[in-house]
């Protein structure tokens, strides 16, 4: 009797707590979990590396395989499983270093699977997979545009009228300025910041993700000040309007910095947490 009565209370206390958990898992579900964090596991190992052409084929192997298991979790309605998939699957083809058609259409197809279901599922949704996915593809285009052949090499001692020229409209749109939303009208550089401002109260209570978003924000405004910092040395140019028609060089050349902030990179980590609230 006592055995019995102890079993019974468990098994309320079970029923009370799956109740207040909206659900307990599957068996299915519990394994997809169980997978899922492997899976994420797995593609942070294989990042963990400065020479991620190494690590190529097996981090587009965890991509392929978490797509595939996206697709089908989603399709037995297993929406935040399919997500938590997604997201591993992007950031595989993001940093697989596999540089073709082929590539970049799964990208952005996980990119888009995933905002589909994060619409869907509007508040119910993982808001760090969600935000994750919305971000990602704006920081990847600007990675991918810095990559730009005009970039590599180049110096104050440019004197090929055209790629000095190419540099300088590069610059001038990646940081174009004409409004505080995410618009098209924006260079991407811009929409970046503007994510980050417009999503502040999400990423104060997320401080990983916030130090995640705000270390690549700084990356690739240190790779911006650079280029544009050089195209103010450049002979044939003149520095007034270079920084004229770079609204957020002119914000950085405004800023006051300690002389310890001696060099572009640390300039630049003052700077975007001048501009950046949550990366203060």
């Amino acid at each position: 009797m006592k055995n019995t009565l102890s079993l019974r209370v468990s098994g309320l206390f079970l029923i009370i707590l799956c109740s207040q958990l909206s659900g307990c898992l599957t068996t299915e579900e519990f394994y997809a979990a169980s997978e899922l964090n492997r899976a994420d596991d797995d593609m942070q190992q294989l990042l963990k590396t400065d020479n991620l052409v190494a690590n190529s084929a097996e981090i587009a192997g965890l991509a392929d395989y978490s797509m595939a298991k996206a697709g089908n979790l989603n399709a037995q309605g297993h929406s935040n499983l399919a997500i938590g998939f997604y997201r591993i699957a992007a950031t595989g083809y993001w940093k697989d270093q596999i540089d073709n058609d082929e590539n970049n259409a799964a990208f952005f197809n996980s990119i888009n699977s995933a905002q589909i279901i994060c619409n869907e599922m509007a508040e119910k949704a993982p808001d760090r997979d969600c935000f994750f996915l919305a971000y990602v593809p704006m920081l990847a285009t600007v990675e991918e545009s810095l990559k730009n052949e005009n970039l590599r090499g180049f110096t104050a001692a440019e004197s090929d009228a055209s790629v000095v020229q190419a540099v300088r409209d590069f610059v001038k749109n990646l940081s174009r300025e004409t409004n505080t939303a995410i618009d098209a009208s924006n260079g991407g550089l811009t929409n970046l910041i503007n994510l980050a401002n417009q999503q502040a109260s999400f990423l104060n209570e997320h401080g990983s993700m916030a130090s995640y978003i705000c270390r690549n924000i700084k990356n690739v405004t240190a790779e911006y000040i650079t280029t544009v910092a050089t195209l103010t040395k450049v002979a044939s140019l003149s520095d007034a309007d270079i920084t004229a028609e770079n609204p957020l060089f002119q914000k950085y050349l405004s800023g006051s910095y300690p002389d310890s902030a001696n060099t572009i990179a640390k300039q630049t980590d003052l700077f975007v947490n001048s501009m950046v609230s949550a990366c203060n």
